[in-house]
């Protein structure tokens, strides 16, 4: 069995010919591809933030990527004051197997996705932190998002 060594791990999720595509971040988050035999394939490199978002995986290889869009740390709204970054908007980025760019949907009412899954025909369900009904209220949302 073949092991790769990386800081962690966000998603992973198999192709329905065994490819293994994991999202991992190790010297910046990627998106890698293994063969069934544990070979590297390809690597990618996203444009979704470092330490964030989640992967998955549809049977034909595309993948879904989501991640939430931070605020600056120099921001003065950043986080109401916390000493880090934090979401303020979801993106989510649908790829084909040649990860070429699908379609692109951003959520102004979600903060970031945590678990994606895939549905037919190119679409993604996606569990993410929203605001809730009152003022300053965080509740967890599923969306459909598809092209």
């Amino acid at each position: 069995s073949a092991a790769v060594t990386t800081d962690f791990a966000t998603g992973v999720g198999v192709t329905a010919d065994g490819t293994i595509l994991a999202l991992v971040q190790a010297d910046g988050q990627t998106v890698r591809a293994y063969s069934p035999g544990g070979s590297e394939l390809w690597q990618f490199a996203p444009t979704i933030a470092d330490g964030g978002g989640t992967l998955a995986v549809a049977s034909d290889g595309a993948f879904t990527l989501t991640d939430g869009l931070y605020l600056p740390i120099e921001d003065p709204n950043a986080c109401f004051g916390v000493f880090s970054p934090c979401p303020v908007r979801m993106r989510v980025e649908h790829r084909g197997a040649d990860r070429s760019l699908l379609w692109q949907a951003t959520s102004e009412e979600c903060r970031a996705g945590h678990i994606a899954a895939t549905l037919p025909n190119d679409g993604v369900l996606v569990l993410a932190n929203c605001s809730g009904p009152g003022d300053g209220d965080a509740v967890l949302g599923l969306h459909r998002f598809a092209p």
